[in-house]
């Protein structure tokens, strides 16, 4: 909890820098705030998240909207709040003057600043409050569960699979879906129906904004290969559209000693792997269970294992393609 606290009190400290920010200035505390954004891995989540939420864009918006006396936003918050995203990411580019000069009434320079501010930032920086309020972003909580697991609960899972890996699915189905409890998502259940079946993990139904989440194993000596994966894929695609969501997340519990390699189109240095397709962004993360007996320094070159997002979305036609 003072974690939280202390990020809405340093966030809302960047914004008062920035309405009281003159036009020689605004630019550079613009620039301040984003460098404080992009610094925390919970407030970076969230814009990853943002980004994907909807396929409204500012271009888009601004074409119908902008230059009008009633700039009036899109229908759901989360939109808007992405609408003044981009905004905000182009003044950093571009600087602010051109929009300040289009908004509100005040004749001086500095006050259209604070107009801009009030107008754009505090819709942005009240989205990422209220999301802070909740308590999570789905990709912060999860990149924070494969740490804790493969730092420190490694040798349980992975001796509690083996002990029945005819349950072992469940049984680490039920562990994430605990540890989503207890970082306050509220209601995490499992499978619950939908048109397509059944969803390993769907919180917050009686919510505007369900998450969708299936959870898979990966170990190809006991059948759960790339084609398992690519089923917990089309599963995830699938529960996405039934429930009208933009995100789905794909959780692939790694218990082999192989290098497991999501290639995807997403920019290679982001975290995870991403696959956009029919204005749906699905998350692919992978936690590495598998327990070596020998040090890292002895321990032999790790065998890659690629699974190409061409293969998620289309299957073998896709491999044998790529082959010809």
């Amino acid at each position: 909890m003072y974690y939280q606290r202390n990020l809405r009190v340093q966030l809302q400290q960047r914004r008062n820098r920035l309405y009281k920010a003159t036009l020689q200035m605004y630019q550079s505390e613009l620039r301040y705030l984003f460098d404080f954004l992009n610094r925390s891995p919970l407030i970076r989540g969230m814009l990853t998240e943002l980004e994907c939420s909807s396929p409204i864009t500012f271009a888009s918006w601004k074409e119908e909207h902008f230059g009008s006396r009633t700039l009036e936003p899109p229908d759901q918050e989360h939109e808007w709040a992405k609408v003044c995203y981009e905004l905000l990411l182009d003044c950093l580019q571009t600087g602010p003057l051109k929009y300040a000069l289009l908004v509100g009434s005040a004749k001086n320079i500095n006050a259209k600043l604070r107009d801009l501010t009030e107008i754009f930032v505090d819709p942005f920086i009240n989205y990422l409050h209220d999301r802070i309020d909740e308590g999570s972003s789905i990709l912060y909580v999860l990149e924070k569960y494969k740490h804790k697991v493969e730092w420190f609960q490694r040798e349980l899972l992975f001796s509690c699979y083996q002990a029945d890996t005819a349950h072992g699915e469940q049984k680490l189905d039920a562990h994430l879906r605990e540890y989503l409890f207890d970082q306050g998502i509220e209601y995490p259940f499992s499978e619950p129906e939908s048109p397509s079946g059944k969803a390993d993990i769907v919180a917050g139904l009686d919510k505007p904004e369900p998450l969708v989440l299936e959870i898979k194993l990966f170990d190809p000596d006991k059948s759960y290969d790339r084609g398992y994966i690519r089923k917990g894929f089309r599963q995830t695609y699938d529960y996405a559209a039934d429930y009208n969501k933009s995100i789905g997340y794909l959780v692939i519990f790694n218990l082999t000693d192989y290098n497991l390699v999501l290639t995807t189109k997403s920019e290679a240095s982001s975290w995870p792997p991403r696959i956009e397709l029919d204005n749906k962004t699905f998350f692919l993360i992978v936690i590495d269970l598998y327990l070596h007996e020998q040090p890292a320094s002895k321990r032999r070159k790790l065998k890659p294992y690629p699974i190409t997002e061409d293969y998620l979305i289309k299957g073998e036609k896709a491999e044998e393609n790529d082959a010809l």
